[in-house]
């Protein structure tokens, strides 16, 4: 709690207009215009789930760029941040989406992601997980697992790109 206060209020410093839209779980802030809002998660992890879907449906796009437009230059940056992790996302002057970048930490990794892992790395424990996902337009286009290993006095770092190529290999 205290380190969300913290967060929000550098943000707060930073931004020309804050509106609070409900208690916060989340925080909303255009990177480029200084615009900022709290969000509520409806459910523990919807963000984390879904993360796009979240913010199109508890922000409406074009009434925040009619708000900005004088300001901006025709793409519109918004940032939503949680604990476990964020997602940045660029929309056209229609509000559509342009690109998309989501980072999250520490979330669970799909069961044959896990098997291979465990398999290829007998005796080994996961320490940390690391999900990354670019995506063009609202389409996911690279997505990666950064997953840190740890085996007495040995640490490993994988990098796992399930869409692209389902080879572990090395950091």
């Amino acid at each position: 709690m205290f380190y969300l206060f913290m967060v929000s209020f550098l943000f707060i410093g930073q931004a020309q207009e804050l509106k609070q839209l409900e208690k916060n779980s989340l925080l909303l802030k255009s990177l480029r215009q200084g615009y900022s809002a709290y969000l509520q998660e409806t459910y523990p992890d919807e963000f984390r789930k879904d993360p796009i879907k979240f913010l199109t449906s508890h922000v409406d796009i074009p009434e925040f760029i009619d708000e900005l437009k004088e300001q901006g230059d025709g793409i519109y940056t918004i940032s939503c941040k949680s604990k476990k992790g964020s997602l940045i996302v660029r929309f056209n002057e229609n509000g559509e989406i342009i690109k998309a970048v989501q980072r999250f930490k520490d979330i669970p990794i799909p069961h044959s992601i896990i098997a291979d892992i465990y398999r290829d790395h007998k005796g080994w424990e996961v320490t940390n997980v690391v999900y990354r996902c670019i995506s063009k337009k609202d389409k996911p286009n690279k997505q990666s697992f950064v997953v840190k290993l740890k085996k007495n006095n040995k640490k490993k770092k994988l990098r796992i790109s399930p869409s692209l190529d389902t080879r572990l290999s090395k950091v």
